[in-house]
């Protein structure tokens, strides 16, 4: 097995994931670390952050 360095990985994302032509869509999962920004530290209810996402509207090309 061949080990891949943090640039071999950057290639072949940019290489596979990020050319132009096919396959022409891409998914690219993404995780936001939600946190207060008057106390770091606190618990942010669910309640709380689902208001604010339905406050922003659907996100774009029809993504969920």
């Amino acid at each position: 097995m061949t080990r891949l360095t943090v640039d071999d990985v950057y290639q072949h994302i940019r290489g596979v994931c990020f050319k132009t032509g096919p396959p022409g869509t891409v998914g690219a999962e993404t995780e936001w670390l939600v946190v207060d920004a008057g106390d770091p530290a606190a618990h942010v209810p669910a309640e709380r952050v689902r208001a604010l996402v339905d406050g922003a509207g659907p996100p774009a090309a029809g993504a969920r």
